[in-house]
């Protein structure tokens, strides 16, 4: 690298695996609620290694966003990836030379194919992964072992010896791989295990053998694919020298069930065959489906005892009651600054025991979604290119979206019940916490001391907070959400915050509870008026001091224009009594929810928002704007439209991404927005470059998830 001087801030970005891949996980993970199978442990590892001075800042594009200020940030960009993500790759390079920002590349791309990543300033090669040989290496499985390691992918690619010496792997010929694996696995690390169908020596009974030799190594999750020919391989170069070379490869050898060269067995031979090992795998036979991971378990760690016929019907209980029962022998230890060596020697660990809940919870899924649901598996994965995972993820219940993604059932009377024991639960709780509500308030009402109202204030706070702890509790257990919040890691609890977003339904209200949770102070809300009328809930906000504002029309003050001027003055004796303890102030900027009826009444210019109101929030920095540590601009999507709240208590609210954004308080505009009519543009213009900002970013948010970029709601509505 030229130079002495490190820069000062350097940007790791891990780029997005493809969806319809093997290594996308993309239909298992929703089943574990997990955002990425696969860490950037790369990217980690360099950036332990680099000098503690400089800045480091990780994006994980599997689940995160890449923004500008990102690359403004940044003084170099580091990127490590597979072949796969090699179109990942380019987006990135491009984006940093935008900005004339250098770009270093690593990983298995930069050593496979460097000529693909001209536009990169540096690459990173002869990286090495894990080989069967991992097995004799005593002291790298010890340390991996104290290191946390769980789980090592290991190119395996095929029980033939003639495969192996025809390709050059003579490692994998030093010593039986059933053997080793056992080794790998008694190591405490569950072995994830590459295959490859499809070289020349390969005859029709290799399918069989490959089945076979994974089942009796007892290895869970088993990557099968068909040989592709990689530039600069000495494979690729023998087939183009026969004239074999039909195409480039694109990486993928696992979805499109198609080869960039002419295999000797003949294609459709090969494509029939590898459908058999994957329907035999991963198809409705729950013996086949779980015969790895059990075999795996008897290796790494005391073996599970089944009784009877595995099938369908009380397999998942049976799996399910042994997951929980089952405890590996050992522990392993605890990795912390001056832990010491390694211990002496490895202790058995259970390995395979996430994988078998998840291909429990996968099969419980399919069985309980749909009867019949594993034979329809099975034919479906004739059909389908995406595999077992997705297939089965299509029931008879699930709306297909334009994408060719699924949903959750919608229609279905598991979700109706979700959705009654959701609204039970919700009620109970508010009436519970109410009662100690209403006692505080009346206290606080009753009591003019100053002294002794802060305090009553101090409970009640104290109170709302865990009423709404009861109903997070309760989204994560029936609602099955997934709420993905970016930005809220450096917010404090003792600062005051004005908090804006914009509105799309009532289930706003539960998200922005959620995730600022016990990070900011509780939040206060302007509400609407006649909401006090409200049963039961209308007297909660009263008792918690949430400001009610009247909203008049033209006509009404035009009617009576002493009334003009009423809401501001309700605002700024609510303020006044914030200003005693913490606070955070939340507004919905558009003053109602967005509809795509209500943005052509307005000719709003965005695409996904309303026209935004400043007076209010003009107002709260005005009178409280020395107090204010910050703005939190929040902006919610939901990548299958606005939901209504029965469809959040149902289960039928899959995700809901939530981006915030802190600006300190002396980056805000600051006057009299009513008495300056030279400032009140200067700060309506600020709020308007705030919303061009936000409607970029939800369309972004929205391409990403590929779900309807138009912003229309796919759920089920009344004719």
């Amino acid at each position: 690298m030229p130079g002495s001087a490190w820069p000062c801030h350097i940007l790791l970005v891990y780029p997005a695996i493809p969806p319809d891949t093997y290594w996308s996980f993309k239909y298992a993970l929703r089943l574990i609620r997990r955002k990425s199978a696969l860490p950037p442990l790369g990217l980690v590892t360099v950036a332990a290694m680099l000098p503690e001075e400089i800045d480091l800042r990780l994006v994980d594009l599997n689940f995160e966003t890449l923004d500008d200020g990102d690359l403004d940030w940044a003084d170099m960009v580091f990127v490590s990836a597979m072949r796969i993500q090699q179109s990942g790759v380019a987006a990135i390079i491009a984006a940093a030379r935008r900005r004339s920002v250098p770009v270093v590349v690593g990983g298995a791309l930069a050593t496979a194919t460097p000529e693909d990543l001209a536009g990169a300033d540096y690459l990173l090669q002869g990286e090495v992964e894990a080989s069967i040989d991992l097995a004799a290496d005593a002291q790298l499985l010890e340390g991996m072992h104290w290191a946390g390691f769980n789980e090592v992918f290991i190119g395996i690619e095929t029980p033939s010896t003639r495969a192996l010496a025809e390709t050059g792997k003579h490692h994998n010929l030093k010593a039986d791989p059933a053997d080793a694996i056992a080794v790998i696995q008694r190591a405490g690390l569950e072995v994830m295990g590459g295959f490859i169908v499809g070289f020349d020596s390969d005859g029709t009974d290799i399918f069989v053998r490959q089945v076979r030799f994974i089942q009796q190594a007892g290895i869970p999750q088993a990557m099968v694919g068909l040989l592709t020919a990689l530039p600069g391989t000495r494979l690729f170069e023998r087939l183009r020298t026969e004239g074999r070379i039909l195409q480039a490869a694109s990486g993928n050898n696992t979805h499109s069930f198609t080869t960039n060269f002419r295999p000797r067995m003949g294609a459709d031979n090969l494509r029939r065959g590898y459908r058999r090992v994957l329907a035999t795998l991963y198809g409705g036979n729950l013996a086949n489906f779980m015969s790895s991971p059990v075999r795996c378990s008897s290796t790494s760690g005391p073996r599970p005892t089944w009784t009877g016929s595995m099938t369908s019907s009380a397999s998942y209980s049976r799996l399910s009651s042994t997951t929980r029962s089952w405890r590996p022998t050992g522990s392993s230890p605890s990795l912390r600054p001056g832990a010491g060596a390694p211990p002496p020697s490895p202790r058995p660990r259970g390995a395979s025991k996430k994988s078998m809940w998840i291909f429990a919870m996968m099969w419980s899924t399919i069985t309980k979604r749909s009867p019949g649901a594993s034979g329809a598996c099975s034919s479906l994965l004739h059909q389908s290119s995406i595999g077992t995972v997705s297939t089965c993820r299509r029931s008879r219940h699930s709306r297909a979206l334009s994408d060719g993604e699924a949903i959750m059932p919608t229609n279905t009377i598991l979700a109706t019940l979700r959705g009654l024991l959701a609204l039970i639960v919700y009620t109970l709780n508010t009436l519970f916490w109410c009662v100690f509500l209403f006692a505080a308030a009346i206290l606080k009402l009753i009591v003019p001391a100053a002294g002794f109202r802060c305090r009553c204030s101090a409970v009640l706070n104290f109170i709302a907070v865990r009423w709404i702890a009861v109903n997070n509790f309760n989204m994560r257990l029936i609602s099955r959400t997934r709420i993905r919040a970016r930005g809220i890691e450096a917010l404090r609890a003792g600062n005051w915050y004005l908090v804006i977003s914009n509105h799309q339904s009532w289930v706003d209200i539960l998200v922005l509870q959620n995730i600022f949770h016990r990070r900011i102070p509780f939040l206060k809300f302007f509400i609407k008026k006649e909401l006090i009328w409200m049963p039961v809930l209308g007297l909660a906000w009263w008792a918690l001091d949430f400001p009610f504002v009247k909203r008049y029309s033209r006509q009404t003050l035009a009617r009576k224009p002493h009334l003009r001027g009423h809401d501001i003055e309700i605002t700024r004796k609510a303020c006044a009594k914030f200003c005693q303890l913490p606070v955070s102030i939340m507004n919905f900027v558009e003053g109602t929810r967005h509809t795509a009826a209500k943005s052509r009444a307005q000719q709003s210019p965005y695409r996904h928002l309303l026209r935004p109101k400043s007076g209010g929030i003009a107002l709260v920095l005005q009178t409280m704007g020395a107090q204010m540590t910050s703005v939190l601009d929040v902006t919610i999507v939901y990548p299958q439209g606005a939901p209504r709240f029965w469809d959040l208590v149902c289960g039928r609210l899959e995700d809901v991404h939530v981006h915030v954004r802190e600006i300190p308080i002396r980056r805000v505009p600051a006057g009299d927005y009513f008495g300056d009519p030279e400032f009140r543009p200067v700060f309506q213009e600020w709020v308007n470059d705030l919303w061009l900002e936000k409607d970029a970013r939800i369309q972004v948010i929205l391409e990403k998830n590929a779900r309807n970029a138009d912003g229309t709601s796919i759920y089920p509505r009344a004719a």
